[in-house]
């Protein structure tokens, strides 16, 4: 039975993985410990502004954001404090950090989405020139399809695998040449050379 991934946050994981219910399996049992440790189902974290700048701040540390399952994590763990800043209006829109998010990418990916959002005119010159992040949506669309993108060319340029089963058989088949044909063919080719030629 598995619900750490209601949160991120270790401390109430590990909380919940240490109650009867979650042990046993017994969801009834698990919802009773829970409103009795908390008084409600979801453990409530609390967030600040601080947790979203720390977030990028430690992505952007480590390098970035560039394969598509690094951004499911990133963008689970953001959506959940967004989410929380939202909801308690710490902040009045989600859109204020789409350059928060752009900055989040590795160069490879912010210039591959640049390079396709400037093209199809979604990234729009700002009058001193710059170029201006889309908002949200839009830059989370594109990030989606260039990492989804580069799976799928990724797929195609590995060399396709030999099941064990396709290998066994190929390895069945090299056997039995070398130990029932070959030796019939070079049998056949002694006695062939052993006939005395025709004149």
């Amino acid at each position: 039975m598995q619900m750490a991934f209601w949160t991120t946050d270790s401390k109430i994981s590990d909380a919940i993985e240490a109650m009867p219910g979650y042990e046993e399996g017994n969801w009834s049992q698990l919802k009773k410990d829970l409103i009795t440790k908390w008084g409600r189902v979801e453990p409530e974290r609390r967030y600040r502004k601080d947790s979203l700048i720390n977030l990028f701040n430690d992505t952007q540390d480590a390098g970035g954001i560039s394969t598509l399952s690094q951004y499911k994590r990133f963008i689970g763990e953001y959506e959940t404090i967004i989410t929380y800043l939202l909801r308690y209006k710490y902040i009045p829109q989600e859109n204020m950090f789409h350059e928060d998010l752009f900055d989040c990418l590795s160069a490879d990916i912010k210039g591959a989405i640049s390079k396709e959002m400037i093209k199809e005119n979604v990234m729009v010159r700002a009058e001193d020139g710059g170029y201006l992040i889309p908002p949200m949506k839009i830059l989370k669309k594109y990030i989606e399809q260039e990492l989804e993108a580069r799976i799928l060319v990724t797929k195609r340029l590995s060399p396709p695998r030999i099941s064990e089963q396709k290998e066994s058989k190929n390895k069945e088949r090299r056997v039995q040449f070398k130990e029932e044909i070959f030796p019939g063919m070079q049998e056949a080719l002694n006695k062939m050379k052993e006939k005395p030629s025709r004149k």
